[in-house]
């Protein structure tokens, strides 16, 4: 009996789920089901944990979007971080509160690192259309690899006005740097490499990326 009253409340749940999607696609003039030209989209239901989903259905899909945790440890961390490192595709956090845009000034919390550095060639199809483009490293951020100079110089080959600073952090945590940055800026997206440490010793000493994820106001771009 328990078995049936549990099937027929995840069948609710699910009839639920897909109405309110139907109803926001109708509502924003996208169509749904292949075909057509412009924005589509499906309904589609798997079995099986949300987080493990995310991180394997995801390796064929151009962007995976998920919410922003609300705390540590918690389920919607468990498929972000699922979705970084499962999938190999870049990862967009949105933010609590929605935007009025998305891509058109873009910060780049650059480090130097392998990982921000494919998060940079993942955001290229945005860094080329953004109106704003600014790359900002910080004084002990930095891992052995190209200024935020070079970075700028590089996006400005590929036809990017993009302007690039380093900033003295001083007893600010960097995650707060990029947060004032990206205020200053007003900024509408935040390009971020993830995890450059390890996911255990960022859980246990803090760093940028969890920062980030925690704190952020704007949605944040996202790859490992």
């Amino acid at each position: 009996m328990r078995d049936r009253t549990l099937e027929r409340e995840g069948a609710e749940r699910r009839a639920q789920a897909r109405a309110l999607f139907q109803s926001i696609m109708r509502k924003h003039g996208v169509g749904i089901g292949g075909g057509g030209e412009g924005l589509g989209a499906d309904w589609r239901e798997e079995i099986g944990r949300q987080n493990s989903v995310a991180g394997t259905l995801g390796r064929v899909f151009d962007l995976i979007v998920v919410e922003q945790p609300d705390k540590p440890a918690s389920f919607a961390e468990a498929t972000l971080e699922d979705a970084l490192f499962e999938s190999g595709r870049p990862v967009l956090m949105a933010p609590r509160v929605a935007p009025a845009s998305v891509g058109e000034r873009v910060l780049i919390a650059w480090n130097g690192s392998t990982e921000t550095a494919r998060t940079v060639a993942f955001a290229m199809p945005i860094l080329q259309r953004a109106d704003r483009v600014e790359v900002v490293s910080v004084d002990g951020a930095m891992t052995p690899g190209p200024s935020s100079d070079e970075l700028a110089k590089s996006l400005k080959a590929h036809g990017i006005d993009a302007a690039s600073r380093h900033i003295a952090v001083g007893s600010r945590q960097p995650g707060d740097v990029f947060f004032a940055e990206a205020k200053a800026m007003s900024a509408d997206l935040l390009v971020k490499g993830a995890y450059t440490q390890s996911r255990l010793r960022q859980m246990i000493f803090g760093g940028a990326t969890r920062q980030i994820i925690m704190g952020a106001e704007i949605p944040v771009l996202l790859a490992h």
